[in-house]
């Protein structure tokens, strides 16, 4: 199931502009995801990013939260993530 996915894009939290992160450089071979950084850095807003995809939750402060396949431009729904 996420053997295409490549890529958070995200807005809302500290990122007030759209943002694409880059979570698995090689998908297929990719098992785990480790971010790390500082306080204020924006782990708490991708992990609510990903409540939101999975939630549709409104109060989390994410305006749009979305997962991409490695090709690009392949938006994923996941609802059962």
């Amino acid at each position: 199931m996420f053997e295409k996915l490549k890529y958070l894009n995200i807005v809302g939290g500290i990122f007030a502009t759209e943002h694409k992160l880059e979570l698995f450089s090689n998908p297929k071979k990719a098992f785990q995801c480790v971010i790390l950084g500082g306080n204020g850095s924006g782990k708490t807003t991708i992990s609510r990013a990903f409540e939101k995809i999975k939630t549709d939750l409104q109060d989390l402060g994410i305006t749009r939260a979305e997962l991409i396949e490695e090709d690009n431009s392949t938006k994923i729904d996941y609802p059962e993530t």
